[in-house]
């Protein structure tokens, strides 16, 4: 974790050390990391204008926790620089099919523990540290917090894909389910995908070519239930839900028919890939009119995803009444800024030339629209392109 600390005087006003004076950061340390525990570590401040992390000083171990000497106040953190290596994770059954939304940890004895969540591939990819055994263990929500799979993997010196096979005893079993989606013709659909909930879990296919679609998950044998539909994207429709028993290992759900118009949606295309409907539901909507923080009239759209944990978090300061118009990237250092930010699911964006149209701004239930397009640069260096549209109702 990071340390954000920050002084405000009695009228608000921002404060800091001053010149030549330092103050004492504590930070606490996790009991499971104290017996790798280096007895100095280096400490680093987060550089917002240039979005970097910075060495700056190093604190001592002091019992439980980490004290050093700092001369101002911004984001600090604790960190052992290491090499690292992009690894990604495939993750099958016994049969060989892909295992979708399941949630991976990977345990390292020096840098703790940090998880991730399969594609609908059965991937899941990441940094890990180089030169280093790594535990990894696979859990699913709908089947307690107990690891279902454990194994070591690495050490890894280069960027490497793994695959692993996933072996389930007891009271867990790997269920495939296939079927087809249609639009209200009977034509098959090939651009878009089904949403599977079941008991506290969920995932998602995406259909071929010729609507068909086949999706792998681990589940809990007291999990025998589970709704589906069909979202057609270039149609914008979809199926109505239905409720389904599993019927292992296969369960048929037949062909689904998109035929009722979708009220509401986020949708992107990231590095010119398929459309992808982020959500068509359960999108927060806010207006606020004249935000306090800015002077001005502000817009937050959020969506989360709660069988994947991803989300979506788009942020605007916008200009006066009707409010439409183009926006670039908003600039967080300059609090009277217009433009919007977008957040979350995409990672951190640096360098990007995005570019956001706000075409409409209605009454409360009535439609905010949000195209956005543009380039921006990950962590790495990696340029991705980004498209998308937001098409949602204004909760207030």
């Amino acid at each position: 974790g990071m340390l954000a600390v920050e002084l405000r005087g009695a009228a608000g006003q921002d404060l800091n050390l001053m010149d030549g004076s330092t103050a004492t950061l504590t930070i606490p340390l996790d009991p499971s990391l104290i017996a790798n525990a280096p007895a100095t570590i280096p400490l680093w401040y987060f550089d917002e204008v240039n979005g970097v992390w910075i060495e700056e000083g190093e604190a001592t171990l002091q019992g439980a926790a980490y004290v050093g000497e700092v001369s101002h106040f911004s984001f600090w953190n604790c960190d052992i620089p290491t090499d690292a290596n992009v690894i990604c994770l495939v993750l099958t059954d016994e049969d060989g099919n892909p295992l979708a939304n399941t949630t991976i940890t990977i345990t390292s004895d020096t840098f703790g523990t940090r998880s991730g969540t399969t594609n609908i591939d059965g991937e899941a990819c990441g940094y890990m540290p180089s030169g280093e055994v790594l535990e990894l263990n696979v859990y699913n929500d709908t089947c307690g917090d107990s690891s279902l799979y454990n194994t070591n993997i690495g050490p890894f010196s280069s960027d490497e894909t793994v695959s692993i096979t996933v072996i389930l005893t007891g009271d867990v079993i790997t269920e495939t389910i296939v079927g087809t989606l249609s639009d209200c013709s009977g034509a098959p659909i090939s651009n878009g995908y089904a949403v599977v909930d079941y008991l506290d879990g969920g995932a998602t296919a995406v259909v071929e070519s010729d609507g068909s679609f086949e999706l792998s998950i681990i589940r809990c044998t007291d999990a025998i239930e589970f709704s589906i539909k069909g979202i057609d994207i270039d149609g914008v429709q979809q199926s109505a839900e239905q409720a389904y028993s599993f019927t292992t290992p296969l369960t048929n759900v037949g062909n689904l028919l998109a035929c009722e118009t979708i009220t509401e949606f986020i949708q992107y295309d990231l590095d010119n890939g398929a459309t992808t409907f982020f959500k068509t539901e359960d999108i927060s909507a806010q207006f606020t009119a004249n935000n306090p923080q800015t002077n001005g009239p502000s817009v937050t759209i959020s969506a989360y995803d709660d069988n994947t944990n991803e989300g979506i978090y788009l942020y605007g300061q916008l200009m006066a009444a009707p409010y439409v118009g183009v926006y670039d990237s908003l600039d967080w250092q300059d609090s009277e800024d217009l433009g919007f930010n977008i957040e979350e699911f995409f990672g951190t964006m640096n360098n990007d030339t995005m570019e956001y149209t706000l075409t409409a701004l209605g009454e409360i239930g009535e439609y905010i629209d949000i195209s956005f397009n543009g380039t921006y640069e990950d962590n790495a260096g990696t340029e991705h392109t980004l498209t998308g549209t937001v098409h949602v109702l204004r909760d207030n």
